[in-house]
């Protein structure tokens, strides 16, 4: 593994936007494990090595992982 997930504010809460940083590729797909389900479920990095998801109101759990394996997953409670 040679990237890493970073998610900004740490905990979110419900509403916030998001932001997760990948030390990876550019245009790498990220996959959003919402508990309970919710969406978006994947978010692509941008240019400037982020993506920005607003968390939706039901959350109160995410796991962020990438499904090319450069990464270790990392997750985060939410707040209400």
């Amino acid at each position: 593994m040679t990237a890493t997930i970073t998610l900004s504010p740490s905990p979110p809460s419900v509403g916030d936007t998001l932001t997760i940083t990948y030390t990876g590729r550019v245009g790498q797909v990220l996959n959003l494990d919402w508990h309970p389900s919710g969406s978006p479920t994947t978010v692509t990095i941008g240019s400037n090595g982020t993506a920005q998801v607003v968390v939706p109101s039901s959350a109160t759990s995410l796991i962020v992982s990438d499904p090319s394996g450069n990464a270790s997953a990392v997750s985060t409670t939410i707040d209400p």
